[in-house]
């Protein structure tokens, strides 16, 4: 018996052998994948820009975390250190807003009566403008947690 109809089958890839590049492989391994899981190089490059990304996303959540609860804390204490400069009484529960409204509000009545509190005034527009960049800051944070999920879900293919 004769096998010459059989032709050489090199062109075929073993099934154990994956198609990536080796610098594709080696980001993968780098990022704790198993390079054989994946089955293309358009999936592995997928897949490592969609962990940087998340890896980019989680860096920015903690830097904003660890920064905004002590500059909220700092504010409310400028805040509260100009109310005891002014006078006015405020509650130990009150929050950052509430102090500055009640600030801008006596700012206002004593310019009102032609009292001399631009060093005051000013005191309380850099409370403002720490305060509104924090929760700026916050906001931020809340996207980057929801772009965070949604790679998660886009990872794990939901």
């Amino acid at each position: 018996m004769s096998i010459n109809g059989v032709q050489s089958t090199s062109w075929f890839l073993p099934l154990n052998q994956s198609n990536l590049s080796e610098e594709t492989k080696r980001k993968l391994r780098e990022l704790g994948i198993d390079p054989s899981t994946v089955s293309s190089e358009a999936e592995a490059q997928r897949i490592i820009s969609a962990i940087l990304k998340k890896l980019e996303v989680q860096q920015t959540v903690n830097n904003t975390k660890t920064n905004s609860c002590c500059v909220e804390l700092e504010i409310l204490s400028k805040a509260k250190n100009l109310a005891i400069k002014l006078g006015v009484n405020i509650s130990t529960s009150a929050g950052t807003q509430e102090i500055i409204d009640k600030l801008s509000a006596v700012i206002d009545s004593q310019k009102t009566k032609g009292k001399d509190i631009n060093n005051y005034e000013a005191e309380l527009e850099e409370i403002k403008r720490d305060y509104n960049a924090t929760k700026e800051n916050q906001n931020s944070f809340y996207t980057a947690m929801n772009i965070s999920a949604n790679l998660n879900k886009l990872i794990l293919g939901l």
